[in-house]
This record gives C-alpha cells, sequence and structure tokens, in this order.
C-alpha cells in the first residue's frame, strides 16, 4: 500500500489557518447575526479542508427536526450566500497571502493623523465586510500622491476625488469618515490582490 504523502503548507498558510482559529474563537456565541454567518462560513470551510464536513450531514450542521426552522435556515443561507462565502474562505486558505488590505488616507492629514485614520478604517471594514476573506493579515498602508504627473487636474489627488473614480473596481470596499472633522473622508480601505491594486496609479507608500 503506498503512503499517502502529507501535504505541505507554506509559513503564511500556517499563520493565515492560526489566525482563522482565533477568529473563530472569538465568534463563539456571538449575537450579531453578521457575526454568525461569519462564523458558520469559515467553521465550515475549515471543516471541509479538514474532510470533516459534507453535503450538511455530520456535527457541524444538524437538519433540524422542525420543517419551518429548517426552511427559515435555508432561507437565510440563500440571502447570505454561504457558498460562496465558503468558497472565498477556502481560496484564501489556498493563496493567503493574495490578499491584502489597502488602506488609502487623506494625504493632507498629518502623519499621525494618518495612522489613526487607517486604524479606524481596518476596524470599520471588518464590521462591513464579516464575508471578507481577511484575518487581520498584511495590511498596506498608502496615499494619494499630489506629485503623481499623470493628473489631468490637481482635484484629482484630493481623497474624495479619488475614491469616486476608484471604488466600483473592488468587492469589498469601505470608507471612513471622521465624526471630529465634520465627518470627513479621511480613509478608504480596499481588499485585493497585490497586482490589482498595485495597478492604481497615483498612489504612494506612507
Amino acid at each position: 500500500m503506498a503512503i499517502k504523502e502529507r501535504p505541505t503548507f507554506t509559513t503564511e498558510q500556517k499563520e493565515a489557518w492560526k489566525s482563522a482559529k482565533r477568529l473563530l474563537k472569538s465568534l463563539a456565541g456571538t449575537k450579531r447575526f453578521a457575526d454568525k454567518i461569519r462564523y458558520r462560513a469559515l467553521h465550515i470551510a475549515m471543516s471541509e479542508l479538514r474532510g470533516k464536513y459534507k453535503d450538511n450531514q455530520g456535527p457541524i450542521e444538524i437538519e433540524s427536526k422542525n420543517p419551518d426552522k429548517a426552511q427559515q435556515r435555508k432561507n437565510v443561507d440563500a440571502y447570505h450566500s454561504l457558498r460562496q462565502r465558503i468558497d472565498v474562505w477556502k481560496a484564501y486558505f489556498d493563496n493567503p497571502g493574495l490578499k491584502k488590505l489597502f488602506i488609502i488616507t487623506d494625504n493632507e492629514l498629518s502623519d499621525s493623523q494618518k495612522a489613526v485614520q487607517s486604524a479606524h478604517c481596518a476596524t470599520q471594514f471588518q464590521k462591513e465586510h464579516p464575508d471578507a476573506p481577511w484575518t487581520n493579515g498584511t495590511l498596506v498602508l498608502l496615499c494619494p500622491d499630489p506629485n503623481y504627473k499623470h493628473w489631468d487636474h490637481p482635484e484629482e489627488s484630493r481623497l474624495e476625488v479619488f475614491f469616486a473614480r476608484n471604488a466600483g473596481r473592488y468587492n469589498y470596499v469601505t470608507q471612513w469618515e471622521e465624526p471630529d472633522m465634520d465627518n470627513k473622508l479621511t480613509s478608504v480601505a480596499i481588499l485585493d490582490d497585490f497586482a490589482e491594486a498595485g495597478k492604481i496609479n497615483g498612489l504612494k507608500m506612507l
């Protein structure tokens, strides 16, 4: 009998798995509906990858004996595209380094303000996108470059203008408007792969 080779995992994959386990633990017993959906999708994805989950059978997903509750669960699943979320998480574990959270801040802010607004935006991103395949992984901090030579007009380096032109390109986007600055748009979070985000012209690293 041939000995089945154990799969090898990169350091990045191991760290992503550990982070996901910590996330599951923090979400366990949550009362927020969005967090329950995130917990369920991540739990099923990790279980499927371990070979311990098949076709809604087993200890994780038990069919309700109450027809009404069973139908309600199916409706919720359909509404939240649970299967799609599970597949997104599984793709993330296959290559966790692909997805990075890019935070773009207003270039007119001071360095300390940029740091604070970036933190606000990252936190808001996790609240708004519980389905996002990101477990406190890589952060890339950027801002529009006012000296970018290909701007058609200087106004294009303003965050509001830049965001309006680029927001529609991405599935996971969050904007942070600072209450202490008259709800001014101070930062934007985008989850995407490095190659695509690298194609956004006019940005510079903080």
